[in-house]
């Protein structure tokens, strides 16, 4: 799509959905498979070396993948199919077969005056050039780990209409290599080789014994993109059945579509933030008057008590709304700490001390879980003084650092400072 366009034009998607088919088959065993060469992988190059596989002299990256499966080498054959399937740039080359043109080779597009052929390899071809983690087969994996979390923020784009597709592509990647085994449909394993098709059900019934869950932050960086949203509602919709628990975190309401809450069965408002806002998420989640002024009461971020929070619960009997605490330990509630004041006096502490013994300090001088409180307190004491905000901050941060030098050299006798 055009950077700002929600949906594809007319046709093309069903033209990828036809590429995508073509291409599959044409690398297949039966097609034009890549023969295997040594040195893009060491790893599978020394797993070859090591299994007494018998190979023809030249074979393809699928047989090498069939043949290190069939020795249990699970790790090593998932490393080497990523070199028997097709890559981006291949989809370009696909698009002029035959079966793509006969059909789509004649369309003009409205706006741009070319064929969706022709837009289709523009856009693959600028994929591969903008974003080069897509151009090349796979080289990221997260293995066998049961909690796997990415930090993508240094991928993503602003908030202009390029930035927004930037981060939708980069947050369905991300949403690719978290959750793509979640999702595995029971009846997938029939179709799979039968060298593999045991593997799949059994990958499929571990996956459907335990709850899994998937939570996807900052969704309001993504912008409103009609491919993202289907893919979060069709994972709602498929999660159920599969045992998997989406969440959903934004800062913009619009980012929730009517479909997505109607799928939703429990709703967390995190703060009051002003009337208008609360009355816009009054009427967005269907919520009581009673229940939004107990958060316009209580509803103003974390307290010594802990975090307080509405929570409208879906249940067998009913809708529930509960105001909530969050009691996480202050040393939690400092690690997870996202205001600006407290993650820039967190980072300068860090740096100085290191994160175990800053966030200790941190939760001793301050069990809230924030400065935020204290900063404003010391401001509306300091009128006469004139002291800004920074001035503020940096004198917390000179007090916990001294607090920190203090216990450190306290004496058998005194309160030592212990990292937790």
């Amino acid at each position: 799509t055009k950077p700002g366009d929600t949906e594809a034009p007319d046709g093309v998607s069903d033209m990828i959905g036809l590429i995508l088919d073509l291409a599959y088959a044409h690398f297949a065993d039966d097609g034009a498979p890549t023969r295997y060469t040594p040195h893009p992988d060491r790893q599978v190059d020394q797993a070859l070396s090591t299994h007494p596989l018998s190979l023809d002299s030249e074979p393809t990256w699928w047989e090498v993948v069939d043949g290190l499966f069939a020795a249990g080498d699970r790790d090593n054959a998932t490393r080497a199919q990523r070199y028997a399937v097709p890559i981006l740039s291949d989809l370009i080359a696909v698009a002029q077969l035959p079966q793509v043109q006969d059909i789509y080779g004649a369309m003009t597009l409205m706006g741009t005056g070319e064929s969706p052929i022709k837009l289709f390899s523009r856009t693959i071809s600028a994929a591969t050039r903008e974003f080069p983690v897509l151009a090349y087969p796979t080289q990221f994996d997260i293995g066998n780990a049961r909690i796997a979390s990415l930090d993508i923020a240094s991928l993503c784009g602003d908030m202009t209409a390029i930035g927004q597709r930037q981060t939708a592509i980069v947050y369905m990647l991300a949403r690719h290599i978290l959750a793509r085994d979640l999702f595995l449909d029971e009846h997938s394993a029939r179709y799979a080789p039968a060298l593999y098709q045991r593997y799949h059900q059994r990958l499929f019934e571990e996956n459907q014994a335990y709850p899994k869950k998937f939570c996807m932050d900052e969704k309001h960086r993504c912008g409103p993109i009609a491919a993202v949203n289907a893919q979060i509602i069709r994972d709602k919709r498929e999660g159920r059945k599969n045992n998997v628990h989406v969440d959903l975190a934004s800062q913009i309401m619009t980012d929730f579509t009517d479909e997505m809450i109607e799928l939703a069965s429990t709703v967390y408002i995190m703060e009051y933030g002003n009337d208008d806002m609360a009355e816009e998420a009054r009427e967005k989640f269907s919520l009581p008057r009673s229940a939004m002024e107990q958060l316009r009461t209580y509803g103003h971020g974390p307290t010594a008590e802990g975090a307080p929070f509405l929570c409208s619960m879906k249940t067998k009997r009913g809708q529930i709304y509960q105001l909530l605490y969050l009691t996480n330990g202050p040393i939690e509630m400092w690690a997870l700490a996202t205001t600006a004041e407290d993650r820039y006096i967190r980072r300068k502490l860090y740096t100085l001390f290191g994160p175990r013994l800053a966030r200790t300090a941190l939760a001793q001088l301050y069990p809230s879980g924030s400065v935020k409180a204290e900063i404003e307190r010391r401001l509306d004491a300091s009128i006469e003084t004139n002291l800004d905000k920074e001035q503020v901050m940096q004198a917390i941060i000179d007090g916990v650092s001294a607090y920190i030098q203090q216990t450190r050299h306290a004496h058998a006798g005194g309160k030592t400072i212990k990292a937790a």
